[in-house]
């Protein structure tokens, strides 16, 4: 998961996740601008990340939306 992090976070995009436990590749990700949390609560995912309609790829680490226009173009933007 960490490329695909790191691939979108050089695309400009806002990329955010989940992990169970710190570790020195999550504080390196953390350091290069991934919001991760190590609470499994739903309360926790960020703001932008909570609109299930506009996501288009997920898994329990990520999940995608676009960040353009309504028509959903422009960057990918990923979280929770």
């Amino acid at each position: 998961m960490a490329a695909l992090e790191r691939f979108f976070l050089s695309k400009g995009s806002h990329v955010a996740g989940y992990d169970r436990t710190p570790t020195e590749l999550t504080a390196s990700l953390e350091s290069e601008g991934v919001e991760i949390v190590y609470d499994d609560d739903p309360a926790l995912i960020p703001a932008g990340m909570r609109d299930r309609a506009r996501r288009l790829w997920s898994t329990p680490q990520l999940c995608l939306r676009p960040t353009g226009g309504s028509n959903g173009s422009g960057p990918m933007d990923s979280g929770l």
